[in-house]
C-alpha cells in the first residue's frame, strides 16, 4: 500500500475567527427578584495552535487525532439583565481534543471531518465591578475542513500544507454563585454557550520512517 503524504505527526498554527453566543438565563441577588439575561453574541479573532497524528487506514482514508488550543482572551460580550445592570462575558481560553476522519480527494488534498470534546473558560463579571467569577464549560465540537499541499509546493516547501476549517461547539448551560462587594451572594442558572469558528493556517508535518521520499509519497497513484 502506497503511503499517504499526510501520514504522520503534524504541528500547526492558524488564525481563528470565533463567534461566541450566550443564551438566556437568570441572575438573582440574595433576597431580590430574578433578572433575565438577554441573548447576545460577539465575533473576535484568536490564534489557534494544534498538534496531531494521522494514521493511514487505506490508500484513500486516514484517521487523525488532534489537540488544539486558542490561548488568548477574546473581547468581552456585554449581556443586559432585565431588570439590572449588564454582565460581561469574556472567552478566556479554549481546548479541543478531536478525532479527524479524512478522505483523499487526490494526492495533495485531504477532506476531513472533526468530532470531539471541547473545554471553554469564560470570565464573568458585573459591568459595575460589584463581582466577578469564572465558568468552566465543557461540551462537544463538530466540524469539517480541507488540508492541501498546494501552497507548500508553490512555496517550495514539501512538508508544509494549508488548512481551512469550520467548526461548531456546543457547551450546554451553566450557572454561578459568588459574593459581591457588599457581602451578598449572587447566583445564576441556565446560561448556555455555543460558538462557531472559522480557521485558516499552515501545518508542518513529520513523515514516518519510510523508504519512500516525500515527493514519492505525495505523488503516489491512488488507483
Amino acid at each position: 500500500m502506497a503511503e499517504s503524504a499526510f501520514n504522520g505527526l503534524d504541528l500547526g498554527v492558524g488564525f481563528a475567527l470565533q463567534n461566541v453566543a450566550t443564551g438566556s438565563g437568570t441572575h438573582t441577588n440574595a433576597g431580590g427578584a430574578p433578572a433575565t439575561f438577554d441573548t447576545t453574541s460577539k465575533t473576535s479573532g484568536n490564534v489557534n495552535f494544534n498538534v496531531g497524528y494521522n494514521f493511514e487506514i487505506t490508500d484513500r482514508f486516514l484517521l487523525g487525532v488532534q489537540a488544539s488550543l486558542q490561548p488568548f482572551s477574546s473581547e468581552s460580550v456585554e449581556v443586559q439583565k432585565v431588570p439590572g445592570s449588564a454582565t460581561e462575558f469574556q472567552n478566556n481560553s479554549r481546548y479541543d481534543f478531536s478525532i479527524l476522519p479524512g478522505v483523499l480527494l487526490n494526492p495533495n488534498n485531504l477532506l476531513y471531518g472533526k468530532v470531539g470534546y471541547s473545554y471553554n473558560q469564560e470570565n464573568v463579571r458585573n459591568a459595575n465591578g460589584a463581582w466577578a467569577t469564572r465558568l468552566d464549560y465543557s461540551g462537544y465540537v463538530l466540524g469539517m475542513g480541507i488540508k492541501s499541499f498546494s501552497w507548500g509546493h508553490f512555496l517550495g516547501i514539501n512538508n508544509l500544507y494549508f488548512f481551512a476549517e469550520y467548526n461548531y461547539a456546543g457547551y450546554g448551560s451553566k450557572g454561578y454563585s459568588t459574593v459581591n462587594t457588599t457581602g451578598n451572594t449572587v447566583f445564576s442558572s441556565g446560561i448556555s454557550l455555543h460558538s462557531s469558528t472559522g480557521l485558516v493556517g499552515f501545518v508542518t508535518f513529520f513523515e514516518l520512517a519510510s523508504s519512500q521520499s516525500s515527493t514519492e509519497r505525495t505523488t503516489h497513484n491512488l488507483l
